[in-house]
C-alpha cells in the first residue's frame, strides 16, 4: 500500500476532514446530552464543553503541523499583532458593528450577564477562531502551500483550496432539510470560502496567526457572547420569526448573510491585487 505523503492534498484535506468530524462528534453529543437546555435557550454548559474540545483539538493540530515542519512560532509572536488587526481592520469593524446592531435590536432583552456564563461565551468564541484558524490557516494553508510552491500562483491557489475546504466543511451545519436550512447552511458555505480568503490573505499580508485569531474570535464573539447578555425570549423571539415562507425565507436565510460579505469582499480585491510573490515568500521558510 502507497504511503501518503504529509505534503499532499489527500493528507491535508484528510486531516481537516478528520478534525471536523472530531468536533462535530463531540458537538452532536453534547447536543443530544443537552438537549433540554438547548431548548430552552440555555447555553453554558454546551458552550464550556465544546470550547474545551476545541482547545484539545487546537493543541492537537499543533503538534501534527510541528511534526510535519510546517509550525512557525514567530507567527504567534504578540509583536505582530498590530500588524495583524492592521490588515484585517475590516474584520474589526465588522465585529463591532454586528454586535451593536445585534444588541441594540435586541435591547429589550438585555439581562445583567452571569459571569460564569460570559465567561463561557468568551471562551467559545476564542477556542472557535483558534481551532478553525490553526486548522484551515496554520496548517491547511500552509500544507498546501508546500506543495504548490512560494510562488504568487502557488500562494493564491493554496488560499483557494484551504477556503473552499473551510467553506465546504460548514456542511456539516445543515440542521434540516426544509428550505430555509438549505438556504442558510448555502450561504454559510459561502460566507466561510469568502472569510476564509480574506483570513488568509490577511496571514499571508501580517505573518500573524494570533491577529487572525483575535479577529475571528470577535466575529464569532459578537453572537456568542449575546447569549449571555440577553434573556432566553430574545432567541425564541428571533427563532419564530423566522418562520415564514417563500420571498421571506429566500431574502432572510440566503440574500442578507451574503450581502454583508460585501465589505470582505472589497477588502479581497484589494489585498489579492497586492499579493505577489515577495509577500509570499517573506512569509515562512519551507
Amino acid at each position: 500500500m502507497k504511503k501518503i505523503r504529509s505534503d499532499s492534498k489527500a493528507f491535508t484535506i484528510g486531516i481537516v476532514i478528520l478534525f471536523f468530524v472530531l468536533l462535530g462528534a463531540v458537538s452532536l453529543s453534547t447536543a443530544r446530552l443537552l438537549s433540554e437546555q438547548l431548548a430552552r435557550r440555555e447555553f453554558e454548559c454546551y458552550c464550556w464543553i465544546n470550547a474545551s474540545a476545541q482547545l484539545i483539538l487546537s493543541l492537537a493540530l499543533l503538534a501534527i503541523t510541528r511534526r510535519i515542519g510546517i509550525l512557525d512560532g514567530k507567527e504567534f509572536s504578540g509583536k505582530r499583532i498590530p500588524g495583524g488587526f492592521y490588515a484585517g481592520l475590516v474584520g474589526l469593524v465588522f465585529a463591532l458593528g454586528m454586535f451593536l446592531v445585534n444588541f441594540l435590536g435586541n435591547k429589550q432583552y438585555a439581562q445583567k450577564p452571569d459571569f460564569s456564563y460570559l465567561l463561557a461565551c468568551l471562551f467559545i468564541a476564542f477556542t472557535t477562531g483558534l481551532f478553525e484558524e490553526v486548522l484551515c490557516r496554520g496548517f491547511a494553508f500552509r500544507n498546501f502551500k508546500r506543495r504548490f510552491g512560494d510562488t504568487s500562483s502557488g500562494v493564491k491557489r493554496s488560499i483557494l483550496w484551504s477556503s473552499v475546504l473551510f467553506g465546504v466543511m460548514h456542511l456539516v451545519n445543515l440542521p434540516g432539510y426544509d428550505l430555509a436550512s438549505i438556504l442558510q447552511t448555502i450561504a454559510q458555505i459561502l460566507n466561510a470560502i469568502v472569510i476564509g480568503v480574506f483570513f488568509a490573505l490577511v496571514y499571508v499580508q501580517s505573518k500573524s496567526m494570533w491577529s487572525i485569531v483575535i479577529i475571528h474570535a470577535l466575529i464569532d464573539g459578537a453572537t456568542f457572547v449575546l447569549y449571555s447578555l440577553l434573556s432566553p425570549a430574545a432567541f425564541q423571539s428571533n427563532a419564530a420569526s423566522t418562520a415564514e415562507t417563500g420571498v421571506g425565507i429566500f431574502l432572510q436565510a440566503f440574500v442578507v448573510p451574503l450581502v454583508m460579505m460585501l465589505p470582505f469582499l472589497i477588502a479581497i480585491v484589494i489585498k489579492w491585487r497586492k499579493l505577489n510573490v515577495a509577500t509570499a515568500k517573506t512569509m515562512m521558510t519551507m
